[in-house]
This record gives structure tokens, C-alpha cells and sequence, in this order.
């Protein structure tokens, strides 16, 4: 499993190119993933790893309260790393084809009330000047595009 490991994190370095602290990151994440295989299953083998094995990973990240984003990222890798398995060889099928991210929750926009736009427009003095006339245009467009 750690040759697989290096050869992919040297595949995501050398030709994909990506960002060291991406790479450290997946390199991290397949840690992880490495030991919950070891300590829970006594698996040692790509090959005996199944969606099953990789979705009590993903409840166990959940149950350890790690958040719906992270967890995502940890799929990803997982994800990345059984196509690059597939295309080297290494296994004839993707388990990761059968597992779903967790929903990650989307936060709403804050906004100002409009009532409140206009209350603080009408007790700022801005002046009649081009600086005071321009101060006055930026906090209007600022509102206006969000």
C-alpha cells in the first residue's frame, strides 16, 4: 500500500503539478486512511479494500466529529487515488464509484436591510465635493452588487 502511496503522491507532485501543501494534504488524508484500514480491518492489501470498508471510514471521520468539508476533501483523495490506481493497474475496479460525499451545508449571505442602508446614508455627512459625492457612489455600489 505505502508504494502506491508514494508513486501517487510523485504522480500529483511531478505531473499534476499541484500546490505542495495539496499534495502533504492527500498525503495526510491516505495516512489516515492507512491506519483506520490497519487498526479496524487488518487490511494491508489495495486490493481487499471494498465501498463497505471505505464508508465505515467515512462514519467513523463523522462520528469523530471531523467536519462535513474535511470529510469531503478526504473523499476526494480517495477518489483521485483510485483513478490513478485504476489507470496504473493496480486495481480492476473503483470501489469509490459507489460512495457519495456528506452534503456540506450551505451558509446564507448576511446582508444589510435596506432601511438600514438608508438610515445609515442619511446621518453620514459626505459633503457636496467630489470626495464626498464619491465616498457616498462606492457604500451605494458596494450595497447594490453585494
Amino acid at each position: 500500500m505505502n508504494s502506491s502511496r508514494d508513486s501517487f503522491l510523485q504522480y500529483l507532485q511531478f505531473e499534476k503539478r499541484l500546490s505542495p501543501h495539496t499534495v502533504v494534504a492527500y498525503g495526510g488524508d491516505l495516512d489516515q486512511f492507512t491506519s483506520f484500514l490497519h487498526n479496524s480491518y487488518n487490511i494491508h492489501v489495495v486490493s481487499e479494500i471494498n465501498h463497505t470498508v471505505i464508508r465505515s471510514w467515512i462514519v467513523d471521520l463523522i462520528e469523530r466529529k471531523i467536519t462535513p468539508r474535511s470529510v469531503n476533501r478526504k473523499v476526494t483523495t480517495l477518489k483521485t487515488f483510485y483513478k490513478y490506481l485504476l489507470r496504473q493497474g493496480v486495481v480492476a475496479e473503483n470501489p469509490m464509484l459507489k460512495i457519495l460525499s456528506p452534503r456540506v451545508s450551505k451558509k446564507l449571505p448576511v446582508f444589510v436591510e435596506k432601511e438600514n442602508m438608508d438610515s445609515l446614508l442619511d446621518k453620514v455627512e459626505f459633503g457636496d465635493d467630489f470626495e464626498g459625492v464619491r465616498n457616498k457612489l462606492i457604500i451605494e455600489l458596494f450595497y447594490a452588487t453585494g
